[in-house]
């Protein structure tokens, strides 16, 4: 019984929305991507930028700083290197 629940601990700390959002993003960057190519003006990609803001800081301040970085991705935009700032 100790492990089910250390099993079920684990299991239920993966499942943050942070860790959602992960799992979403890289089943666009595996489905759909390939498909789509290689569009965004920015380096790193929109979704790589994506994936290493929720991984550094979590779902709120990471939901902030892709929604500002996608927000900024348009064709009037002159794009460029836009790195995840550092903590």
């Amino acid at each position: 019984m100790k492990k089910l629940n250390m099993c079920l601990k684990k299991l239920i700390k993966k499942l943050s929305p942070a860790n959602l959002f992960i799992f979403l993003i890289k089943g666009y960057q595996i489905l759909f991507r390939p498909y789509v190519g290689h569009n965004c003006r920015f380096t790193p990609s929109c979704s790589d930028y994506s994936l290493e803001s929720f991984r550094r800081y979590g779902f709120i301040k990471g939901m902030a700083l892709t929604i500002s970085r996608v927000t900024r991705c348009h064709p009037w935009s002159p794009g460029g290197i836009d790195e995840v700032p550092k903590k």
